[in-house]
């Protein structure tokens, strides 16, 4: 069954993406049997003693999409079903390929995969899926300054003081954020809220360095609203 993921509004950094989501992997102790990466796609091909699977990373519009579908290595099967064909899964280690085996098969968002109920390399690359996405937007709201404006533009600085603001609240609540998933708590709407901030703050940015501010502005005002709710929703996670 393939599972998939959207690292929203990320595009422009698939290379960071792809480097953080190999190092995450590599220490998971998952083997990565081959992997190929050529401008806006990657492939990759893993396996654990017990289990195989293909995945795929690719962008599309603003976005970044992973893609993965596992099953069990071929000596776990059945000679018979491999004999008949119905272990189609083996050809992953011998250039085939599970995604395209699959394609009729529905795709589940990677919930399901983070619960285990689909087996532990699912669930792996579900969670690495994810936290290479938040590790990335964390390398970028900490480490990134503010694009310089235009030339000839002056900087507004309550736009620059917004811009921290909205930067810091993001940063923290991403945090309590990942601490509510930790605790197994159903985080998908406050997700959903905090992708949208992101956009908003990109935008934000771009549109000061065309030397916009007001609209630059309105989206960062825009932005915090979003993160109010943001605060009350992580709250009702904890009410009783």
């Amino acid at each position: 069954m393939p599972f998939t993921y959207t690292v929203f509004n990320l595009a422009r950094y698939f290379r960071e993406y792809y480097n953080i989501f190999l190092n995450k992997l590599a220490s998971s102790g998952i083997g990565v049997t081959s992997k190929s990466i050529e401008n806006w796609k990657a492939n990759i091909k893993v396996q654990t003693t017990d289990e195989v699977g293909e995945i795929e990373l690719r962008v599309e519009g603003n976005d970044i999409i992973v893609r993965f579908e596992t099953g069990e290595a071929p000596h776990k099967r059945g000679l018979e079903a491999i004999r008949t064909g119905l272990g189609f899964i083996g050809e992953i280690l011998t250039g085939g390929s599970l995604l395209d085996a699959s394609i009729d098969i529905a795709e589940q968002s990677i919930d399901s995969a983070l619960s285990g109920q689909h087996g532990y390399l699912a669930s792996t690359i579900a969670s690495i899926a994810r936290d290479s996405g938040e590790e990335l937007r964390r390398r970028i709201e900490t480490s990134l300054p503010p694009p310089p404006p235009a030339p000839g533009i002056s900087i507004d600085e309550s736009y620059l003081s917004l811009l921290e603001e909205v930067r810091s609240r993001m940063i923290g609540l991403r945090e309590e954020v990942e601490i509510a998933r930790q605790e197994r708590k159903d985080v998908k709407r406050i997700d959903l809220r905090l992708s949208h901030v992101e956009k908003l703050f990109n935008e934000a940015q771009n549109d000061a360095q065309r030397g916009d501010y007001s609209l630059a502005k309105s989206k960062l005002n825009a932005a915090n609203r979003i993160l109010d709710r943001v605060e009350r929703l992580i709250n009702e996670l904890y009410e009783v």
